[in-house]
């Protein structure tokens, strides 16, 4: 398991509370192995990173791609 893997099994055998994406539990939820608990925790973000090889070939088409996912994380 990955680390969110062993936090939502750790949660669905009752040890406890997390905060993890929707994306994460969606079978869980699906399954009613998890609720969801609407609190007014304040809207929360995360950073991610675009990696590639440093020897990579960029093709237009994976810098047109590039391009596309910074300018989201800009607003541009």
């Amino acid at each position: 398991f990955g680390n969110a893997e062993a936090i939502k099994h750790a949660v669905a055998e009752n040890m406890g509370l997390s905060c993890l994406s929707r994306y994460a539990v969606t079978d869980m939820l699906a399954s009613k192995h998890l609720v969801v608990l609407n609190t007014p925790l304040p809207q929360l973000s995360r950073r991610f990173y675009l990696v590639y090889h440093k020897k990579k070939f960029l093709s237009a088409g994976l810098e047109r791609f590039i391009h596309y996912c910074k300018s989201i994380g800009t607003g541009e």
